[in-house]
């Protein structure tokens, strides 16, 4: 378990909303991550990145907590997306 620094960062507006992408290049189970949106979040969506296939376990899954997300991939060292609508 890490704390992760994105690699990079994006930011579109949505609406109301605003959508901000955090790449990683590589994950391990139960690593964090602080978007530093804390309350402000309104829904998210993780995707893993690379090729699961040649992994024994597939998939990624993330919790959040007042903005601080908890990482939880099939399989370490695969990379992730992590997409978070936000009210900024």
């Amino acid at each position: 378990m890490a704390v992760q620094t994105a690699a990079t960062t994006q930011r579109e507006n949505a609406g109301s909303l605003t959508l901000y992408r955090f790449t990683f290049t590589s994950v391990a189970d139960g690593d964090t991550f602080d978007s530093g949106l804390s309350t402000n979040v309104w829904g998210f969506l993780i995707e893993q990145t690379g090729n699961p296939s040649t992994q024994a376990s597939a998939g990624i899954s993330a919790a959040n907590a007042s903005g601080i997300f908890t990482l939880y991939p099939g399989e370490n060292s695969l990379g992730a997306t992590l997409f978070v609508f936000a009210r900024t």
